[in-house]
């Protein structure tokens, strides 16, 4: 009888100790979808390799013209980037070799792609560097020193 008992007890005390752990716990997001915490302007241009004569690029080398898009918590430019053009950039680890098919030295031994955000080169890779809501996001392609304004 007193086993009896005491397994009934250790059986209820199981039971609240398992109701507190599921009920003072938050369920994770089942949803998959993330919170919206602003919005960046964001632009992929290559104007500079358009100048120097590379072919099959828009006129006035607008891969993606400049606009307003979506900033979610805890993305990284890079994700941003890859987001917005999916299959299109050529990254090797964080590093952005290439985008919509112009890649580095394409146009010359020191031609590539640098980012920009509010007008500054981030001392950062693009995967750690996290915009804040209102940010200007650039992608610019370089041909030469000194062939962007910043």
């Amino acid at each position: 009888m007193y086993a009896k008992n005491l397994r009934r007890i250790l059986c209820i005390i199981a039971a609240a100790i398992f109701i507190l752990l599921t009920a003072c716990t938050a369920p994770p997001d089942s949803s998959g979808e993330k919170t919206q915490i602003g919005t960046v302007t964001f632009e992929v241009n290559a104007k500079n390799a358009v100048a120097w004569g590379k072919d099959n690029l828009p006129e006035g080398g607008a891969l993606y013209p400049a606009q307003s898009v979506p900033l979610y918590e805890g993305e990284s430019v890079m994700a941003i980037l890859l987001r917005i053009l999916p299959d299109q950039v050529d990254k090797q680890g964080s590093y952005v070799a290439g985008i919509c098919s112009l890649r580095e030295r394409d146009c010359g031994a020191a031609s590539g792609w640098y980012y920009y955000v509010n007008g500054e080169a981030p001392q950062m890779s693009t995967a750690k560097w996290q915009p804040q809501d209102g940010d200007v996001i650039r992608f610019l392609y370089t041909v030469k020193g000194g062939d962007i304004p910043y």
